[in-house]
């Protein structure tokens, strides 16, 4: 509560900090963190918060993904399957986001997010 209140314009390079931190050391989920961190900290809306997390984790993916290319880490015929499924589904949940309610949109990213915690834990 107190970073929102001071305005800091260092915030977002410290919620960045935390992103790429996750992202790099688990192959993705900065924007797990990014998403509330905006909301919290910065206090956006929740459309605004997904929609700042997709530009931000783009840059930091491709970063990751050429460190764990050199590191030899990638196999590339899932990573290219997986890259046209996602991009064919990119662009839907685009327009999903302008068609749902933002109260909606948390509920079924907490939803979401609870799940992959939960059989994380339980693997």
């Amino acid at each position: 509560m107190v970073l929102k209140k001071t305005n800091n314009r260092f915030i977002p390079y410290l919620i960045g900090s935390a992103c790429g931190m996750i992202n790099g050391a688990f192959g993705g989920g900065g924007g797990s963190v990014l998403v509330p961190s905006l909301e919290h900290f910065l206090s956006f809306d929740a459309k605004r918060s997904h929609a700042t997390a997709i530009a931000v984790v783009l840059p930091v993916s491709i970063i990751s993904a050429v460190t764990y290319i050199i590191n030899g880490n990638v196999d590339f015929s899932v990573a290219i399957a997986s890259a046209l499924g996602a991009s064919a589904g990119a662009p839907l949940g685009a327009l999903l986001l302008k068609k749902i309610t933002s109260d909606l949109l948390v509920t079924v990213f907490s939803l979401i997010t609870f799940a992959m915690g939960l059989y994380l834990l339980l693997r």
